[in-house]
């Protein structure tokens, strides 16, 4: 994360009222979820375009973070843009962030269905920054033992985007 994350900033703003923890539901998920995996030892991680700066919001320590050159948005990113991220290192020991979901767009909460906010992050990833890739989300049914023996990470869980932005559902391995 420290590759990631540099000084912690301070700065009250309305950025604030983005940065609540991610809320996670264990429980069984559907066949019609739109569902895709969380990796082992994987932190959740948001990433803010505010007032022309990339920040991170980290959940698991309520602190919100300067990113290092390497994750921040591009600069035709638009404002006020929040998005859900997995921090994971691979096998090559380079941190990457893994884009699951957005949050907000262009200053409004991103309140529509799971498949259409997919669809809105996959739009935004010209604007994402070099260690950044969308993560792939499709049908339960793909995600195989055969597929996530493919991965470069072991799999904690399946991970399936709730109804409402900043909601996923876990389910484990």
């Amino acid at each position: 994360m420290r590759a990631i994350c540099l000084e912690e900033c301070l700065w009250i703003g309305e950025h604030l009222k983005w940065c609540k923890a991610l809320e996670t539901v264990n429980k069984p998920i559907d066949d019609n979820d739109l569902c895709t995996w969380k990796p082992v030892n994987a932190e959740w991680i948001y990433l803010l375009k505010v007032l022309g700066n990339t920040l991170a919001y980290v959940p698991s320590t309520d602190t919100v973070h300067y990113v290092a050159p390497d994750f921040c948005l591009g600069s035709s990113c638009p404002a006020t843009t929040v998005l859900v991220c997995q921090c994971v290192t691979d096998p090559d020991d380079q941190p990457k962030l893994l884009a699951v979901d957005i949050l907000c767009y262009r200053s409004e909460a991103a309140c529509m269905k799971p498949h259409e906010r997919y669809q809105l992050l996959r739009h935004m990833a010209p604007h994402l920054p070099a260690r950044c890739q969308v993560q792939w989300c499709g049908q339960r049914s793909a995600l195989t033992p055969e597929f996530f023996g493919s991965l470069p990470h072991q799999v904690e869980a399946m991970v399936a985007l709730g109804e409402e932005p900043g909601v996923v559902l876990l389910e484990r391995r």
